[in-house]
């Protein structure tokens, strides 16, 4: 295939999304049952994800890594592998 037209197709119709799809998101997961938007929780899930930050916790941790009590914080040092061997992939394609 012709890689540059594809790439160029791809970014055209993402910049076409509203507000990078904020919009979709909330419909889907915070529209009441009786609304029409619901019906768009019966879609499936995504099988690709574009994730540059790594993975986090489900629930917040009493206290960071670093010990300041804060939700995130800077960890200096080396960066250490692309991923960790403990990250289980969660889509098809990460």
């Amino acid at each position: 295939p012709d890689w540059a037209r594809l790439m160029k197709s791809v970014r055209r119709d993402l910049r076409a999304v509203p507000r990078d799809g904020l919009g979709y998101g909330v419909l889907r997961h915070l529209a009441p049952e009786d609304s029409p938007a619901s019906g768009l929780r019966t879609l499936p899930e995504p099988e690709v994800v574009f994730n540059y930050l790594g993975q986090y916790e489900s629930a917040a941790p009493a206290k960071s890594a670093s010990g300041s009590g804060r939700l995130i914080a800077v960890e200096h040092g080396a960066l250490g592998e692309d991923a960790g061997s403990e990250e289980i992939a969660t889509h098809l394609l990460e």
